[in-house]
């Protein structure tokens, strides 16, 4: 928006000979009494304001104006009150807007001179409005109007004083408009009623830069030329009657609309006198700083004040109080208004302010709280000096300071302090000292421990790990373990693992600076024998074919249909209450389900991109013996954690254990429990071929995982599987082959080859991996050859390749292919898998729509075969020399006599 115009009017007299600026004499007695009259009236004259001496006089005059135009489009439209208008005035704004946009907002007390909207075609807008001006519009600056749309507008305000306030127009509104382009409009005719009316008009017209004319004989008032031009004019009328047609001229072509009306007279009165300034000052001196009460008394009733207090600052209160600040003599000036004039009143040296005398310099006290007691003793100085210190400085005798006004100490040493405060003002300051003002005594001896503990679990089987927390009060310091099992510690709250069967004594020895105590707790710890896993009945190997007896149930619509490795869990108490758990790493939907012995789905809990699920029981969370189930979660890249219920077969779940790979996204697990310590161990693999291992604890209920180690099996390695009698920990690099590593934390990176890619058995990728557990540390390694859609058997021991295998359909049951993950055990697992199953991921079931988990049961045990009859048959048998001979083994093949025992109740 332009910064606003201020169009003032020029200067008048409206009776000849005034001077406003003269005060009024009084009156003499003995003067003619005409003569006195007439004296008064001129002088009663020139105390009036403008406004009065126009309507005092009957006629109407312009007193200016003020004008703006907006060049951005906008919908608020503000105007400014033109200056020294008072009371009695009469404001007329005129507004012109591109285009046609409604008002929808007027100001409070505008009245529209114009039957409606004023419409220069569809080009631009004009609107009219008048107000009579109160007292309560004195502290306003200017009035907006708010447009219905945002647009470009100019407009202005003119000020008319000499109005008959109660009906300020004379005669109606005249308007004229044109819609097509043209440099001249003629607003039509009108009649006024009374003599001495004001004629006022405006014209508007559409965005362009270009000036405007108006009539001749007019006057203008004020005049935007830029954004939407407008004009606004005045012409006196002398005597009533017609006007006369009133034409308009623009530079440039334009659409136009234009209005014209008249303003009416007030009739001629003799205003009320102006006020005579005067007020009273209260006290008139004193000292900085120093409040004054200034009281007007002013006669002829003045509605406005203006006070001049002489050090800068002003009121407009009748009756202010100012405070002088800075010493000095000072004038003081009262400006008193009505709305017929004004009177000023000045008193030189009206108040008179001097320096406040000095302030003394403090008495420096201060109390002490507590004042005597044991070390370490905090004590609080409190600081009661007089004289208003505006600084302080305490010395607590022991070497240290402080400038606090109330500060607190601590004396860590035995001794008795003298303490002093220098308070300081800016007058000067004391010192106050109190010898001894502090008495600290050494503490008494802090008493010997009394030794106590708390031991968890109290009891279970061997490897048995258990947590033992101090409970001594006498807050000891050091702390002596004795495990009973020719083990200590020194830590205050230690874990100790029990490999042996046993029951242990246990004691404490809870030391402090005084002394020592001892708590011995007789078989604290109680440890079993572990319960030997159920014996397995078969083979660990299926028949020949291998074929599934049990698919499993869909997962849930809406889930997707990918599976990894699962686990299975066999119930040693209820074999037909075993069930298996599978993965669903679906992008969207994922998560993990609990299957039944006959296929169908028990649980699905949609916990994000699960894979590779492997289980181990045993494992103590909170104190108490639990079935662990973990996988990772590709959602997050996290290893994600449950708890398995025997009775319920439900999992609930406990903790999804942070990110784990910053590069690259987390892919296999597997977990283990070592056979030397008994701690539970992941194993997780990630997609650049890292493998993380954790070590696994609980912490108020939840899972806590702690790396341990990290090592590089080389390319992308998804299939694992830790062996938790000999130690081993199996990864399948998918397009390389099978490696092992020792499976402890501090088992290095030292590898052996199982088998590769390309050897004749294993065809990439190789993907799932388990061990079917026998007794004496035997048994098989079994591993799925993904593009062969095989699985290929290995002795868990020597790794030599005991068998491969497809998985063929059976009935209503299709054939396994592209099998993306495996697990095996040999113990019962209820009806229809008495030796154990073998539980096969199929990629491509029914046609290659949906992936499913296909139960393969394990053979039962063969009759031990005597020992092997060596036998072969030889062709031919004769020739000439470079004779090429074949020789065919008939004896026993050693894989038709294997009998393995299975002591896994888990993947």
């Amino acid at each position: 928006m332009q910064d606003p115009e201020v169009h003032r009017a020029p200067r008048r007299n409206l009776m000849a000979g005034s001077a406003s600026h003269i005060r009024r004499p009084r009156s003499r007695v003995g003067w003619p009494p005409g003569l006195a009259i007439a004296l008064m009236l001129a002088l009663a004259w020139v105390g009036m304001s403008p406004t009065q001496q126009a309507m005092a006089a009957g006629v109407v005059s312009y007193g200016g104006a003020t004008s703006v135009a907006e060049t951005t489009a906008t919908r608020s439209v503000t105007l400014t009150k033109p200056v020294e208008t008072v009371a009695g005035d009469v404001l007329v704004a005129s507004l012109t807007a591109d285009n046609t946009p409604n008002l929808s907002t007027t100001p409070a007390g505008w009245t529209s001179l114009l039957p409606g909207k004023l419409r220069a075609g569809n080009a631009s807008t004009v609107f009219a409005f008048y107000h009579v001006v109160t007292a309560s519009d004195a502290q306003r600056t200017g009035w907006t109007w708010t447009l219905s749309s945002r647009q470009v507008w100019s407009g202005g305000m003119a000020r008319y004083m000499g109005v008959d306030v109660e009906r300020p127009i004379d005669t109606s509104v005249s308007v004229a408009s044109s819609s097509t382009a043209r440099t001249t409009i003629t607003v039509p005719s009108i009649t006024t009623t009374t003599g001495g009316t004001m004629l006022i008009g405006a014209v508007g017209a559409n965005a362009g830069t270009f000036t405007t004319t108006q009539p001749a004989g007019w006057t203008e008032a004020w005049e935007r030329t830029s954004g939407e031009a407008s004009e606004h004019a005045y012409r006196p009328q002398q005597d009533a009657g017609a006007t006369g047609g009133q034409t308009w001229t623009v530079s440039s072509a334009r659409a136009l609309a234009g209005w014209l009306t008249a303003l009416r007279p007030a009739a001629g009165t003799t205003p009320a006198p102006a006020p005579t300034a005067s007020f009273t000052v209260s006290p008139a001196s004193g000292t900085a700083p120093l409040s004054v009460t200034f009281t007007d008394t002013s006669t002829g009733s003045p509605t406005s004040w203006l006070w001049d207090f002489g050090d800068g600052t002003t009121s407009t209160a009748p009756n202010p109080s100012h405070t002088y600040t800075a010493a000095g003599t000072y004038t003081v000036s009262l400006r008193a208004t009505n709305a017929t004039g004004f009177d000023t009143a000045t008193r030189t040296a009206a108040v008179t302010v001097q320096e406040p005398p000095p302030a003394p310099a403090p008495t420096a006290s201060f109390t002490v709280s507590p004042a005597s007691g044991t070390a370490p003793l905090s004590v609080t100085f409190t600081d009661t000096s007089t004289g208003s210190p505006t600084s302080w400085l305490w010395d607590f005798g022991d070497g240290t300071t402080s400038t606090a006004q109330n500060p607190s100490h601590t004396y860590t040493a035995a001794g008795t302090y003298t303490v002093s405060l220098r308070a300081t003002n800016a007058t000067g300051f004391d010192t106050a000292t109190r010898t001894a003002a502090v008495t600290v005594q050494e503490p008494p001896p802090a008493p010997a421990p009394t030794a106590s503990f708390t031991v968890s679990p109290a009891s279970g089987t061997a490897p048995l790990s258990v947590t033992f927390t101090d409970t001594s009060t006498g807050s000891p310091t050091s702390w002596s373990w004795d495990f009973g099992d020719g083990t200590t510690s020194t830590a205050q709250n230690p874990s100790h693992t029990y490999t042996a069967a046993g029951t242990y004594t246990v004691s404490l020895r809870a030391t402090n600076a005084t002394g020592f105590d001892t708590a011995t707790r007789t078989a604290a710890v109680t440890v079993q024998e572990p319960q030997p896993p159920p014996a397995p009945t078969g083979s660990l190997l299926p028949p020949d074919p291998a074929l599934p007896t049990v698919e499993t149930a869909s997962w849930p619509s809406g889930s997707g249909d990918i599976s990894d490795d699962s686990a299975i869990y066999a119930n040693a108490t209820d074999p037909s209450l075993s069930v298996v758990i599978g993965d669903n790493k679906a992008d969207s939907g994922g998560g993990i389900g609990v299957f039944d012995m006959t296929g169908a789905l028990l649980q699905f809990r949609e916990d994000g991109k699960i894979g590779n699920v492997d289980l181990r029981a045993g494992f103590s969370l909170g104190g108490t013996s639990v079935v662990l189930v973990g996988a990772n979660n590709r959602s997050n890249s996290s290893q994600e954690f449950w708890v398995l219920d025997p009775t319920t077969r439900l999992l609930s779940s406990t903790k999804s254990l942070g990110t784990l790979y910053t590069q690259s996204s987390n892919y296999g697990f597997c977990l283990y429990v070592s056979p030397a310590t008994g701690k539970f161990y992941s194993f997780v693999t990630a997609t650049d071929g890292r493998v993380d291992q954790y070590e696994l604890g609980s912490t108020g209920g939840e899972v806590t995982a702690t790396r341990v180690r990290s090592f590089d099996v080389g390319g992308q390695t998804e299939g694992c599987v830790a062996d938790d009698g000999l130690g081993y920990a199996y990864f399948g690099e998918e397009d390389v082959g099978i490696w092992r590593y020792n499976a402890e934390p501090g088992g290095g990176t030292t590898r052996t080859s199982v088998d590769k890619v390309g050897a004749g058995r294993l065809t990439a990728d190789v993907e799932g991996l388990d061990i079917a557990y026998g007794p004496d540390k035997t048994g098989y390694l079994y591993a799925s050859s993904q593009g062969s859609s095989k699985i290929v058997v290995y002795d868990r021991v020597t790794y030599a390749h005991i068998r491969s295998f497809s998985v063929p359909s059976n009935g209503s049951i299709d054939s396994v292919s592209v099998t993306d993950g495996l697990a095996v055990t040999g113990a019962s697992l209820g009806p229809g898998f008495p030796h154990g199953a073998l539980v096969v991921h199929d990629e491509s079931n029914s046609g290659g729509t949906t992936a499913n988990l296909k139960y393969v049961p394990l053979a039962a045990s063969t009759t031990p075969a005597p020992a092997p009859t060596a036998s072969f048959t030889v062709s031919p048998a004769s020739g000439t020399a470079m004779l090429s001979v074949t020789f065919t083994d008939t004896a026993l093949r050693p894989s038709q006599i294997l009998n393995h025992y299975n002591g896994a109740t888990t993947k």
